[in-house]
């Protein structure tokens, strides 16, 4: 296994090297790989949030092969980038940031379709909890990092998807509902289409917590 280093930075005027910055990453094999010991290693993606104290995160990846890569989607302050990169055999720690990037996609990047999706839970949920996959809206295409919006209007990642259950494994930290203020909310949230009567100002964003489909405020 190779050690791979994660820092990320927001750009501060007091800061020329930017500040430290939260965020989730998910990592997954572009295909499926036949390990040392004749495991198989699956082209399922996993979670991992970036240390809420600012500090480097490390993450032990297999080095790649000659026909698949590791898949990197960072979503950090609701920017989502997406790499392939291939990781060297070495005994170094080595920063993500300089991981060459591979010039083809694996054979698996044609099943799924959707790089990340915000999803809705009809429930409540809770840090730990399993549920069956067919019981979020939208239930295709569900991968580890995806958001989903539970009936509280609390945003929760998966951090697992195995066998047809997701494990909320990561509390966003975002809760979607709250007291309205003069302005409106910047992302609001409701149970149908948003109408005449739903509260918001130009630029707002909605959520239908019966579809997960998103609606922007315009003029």
């Amino acid at each position: 296994m190779t050690s791979i280093r994660f820092r990320f930075r927001s750009p501060d005027a007091s800061h020329v090297s930017g500040v430290p910055v939260e965020g989730v990453i998910s990592c997954n094999p572009t295909m499926r790989v036949v390990q040392e010991d004749e495991s198989l290693l699956l082209p399922v993606p996993f979670a991992v949030r970036l240390p809420s104290d600012g500090s480097d995160l490390t993450l032990d990846l297999k080095p790649t092969g000659v026909d698949w890569c590791w898949r990197i989607e960072e979503r950090i302050k609701g920017l989502t980038h997406v790499r392939r990169v291939i990781v060297p055999d070495s005994t170094q720690i080595l920063d993500y940031a300089t991981l060459s990037e591979a010039a083809w996609h694996g054979a698996s990047d044609n099943h799924g379709g959707l790089a990340h999706s915000i999803r809705v839970f009809a429930g409540v949920i809770g840090l730990g909890d399993v549920v069956d996959v067919d019981d979020l809206r939208p239930s295709d295409h569900v991968s580890a990092g995806d958001s989903v919006v539970d009936a509280e209007g609390h945003l929760w990642i998966i951090s697992r998807f195995d066998g047809g259950k997701v494990t909320f494994g990561i509390d966003g930290g975002v809760s979607l509902r709250g007291p309205k203020g003069e302005r409106g909310l910047s992302f609001c949230s409701g149970m149908g289409v948003p109408d005449a009567t739903t509260q918001g100002i130009v630029g707002d964003t909605y959520v239908d917590l019966t579809t997960g489909a998103v609606y922007r405020c315009q003029a």
